[in-house]
C-alpha cells in the first residue's frame, strides 16, 4: 500500500476514552466508530480463533465463529503448545465454549439467556411434610480472597496483580 490515510485520531487519551463513559457520552460508539486510537494492532476474538484453526487445516466451512465478536488487544503465545491449548486459554479469558454440531466446530459465548426454565422447588431440598427448605451454606465454600494476575495493556503488557 503506497499511501495510507488516517480518518480520525481523537485527542482524548486512550484507554480513558472510551472507558470513562461518565466523562464522554460517546464512549460506547468507539468499538464500531471511526476513531483510530487504540484500534491499531487489535483484532477480533473470532479472527484470532479462526487463524489458529486455519493453521491445523480448518477452513471457513468447518467452523462457526460468528458469535465471537469481542475485541482482543493482545494475545501472546509464550511457548510451544497445541492449538487446543491456545483455544482453551482464550475460552477461559473470553468465556466461550467449543462444541461440534452437524460436523461444524461452533464457538458459543457463555452468559446468554437461559434455554430452559427450572422450577424454584427443584433448586433446594425440602421436607415434603413441612415444606421446610434445607438450603446449603455456600458462604462456607466461598474463598476469602481472589487474586487476579493479568497482562495489562496500560503497563506495556507487563504482568500485574489486582490490589488487595
Amino acid at each position: 500500500m503506497p499511501r495510507k490515510f488516517i480518518w480520525t485520531w481523537d485527542a482524548r487519551p486512550f484507554p480513558f476514552f472510551p472507558d470513562l463513559n461518565s466523562v464522554w457520552a460517546d464512549g460506547g460508539n468507539w468499538k464500531t466508530g471511526h476513531w483510530v486510537q487504540g484500534k491499531l494492532g487489535i483484532s477480533s476474538l473470532g479472527q484470532i480463533v479462526f487463524n489458529l484453526l486455519k493453521k491445523v487445516g480448518y477452513d471457513s466451512t468447518m467452523v462457526d465463529i460468528s458469535r465471537l465478536n469481542d475485541i482482543v488487544s493482545g494475545f501472546i503465545i509464550t511457548n510451544r503448545q497445541t492449538v487446543r491449548a491456545c483455544l482453551e486459554q482464550l475460552a477461559m479469558a473470553y468465556f466461550f465454549d467449543m462444541v461440534e454440531s452437524d460436523g461444524i466446530l461452533k464457538f458459543i459465548k457463555r452468559g446468554n439467556a437461559s434455554q430452559i426454565d427450572i422450577d424454584f422447588n427443584e433448586l433446594a431440598l425440602h421436607d415434603d411434610a413441612s415444606q421446610t427448605f434445607i438450603a446449603p451454606h455456600p458462604e462456607l465454600e466461598l474463598p476469602r480472597q481472589v487474586d487476579v494476575i493479568y497482562l495489562s495493556r496500560n503497563a506495556g503488557y507487563k504482568q500485574v496483580q489486582n490490589p488487595h
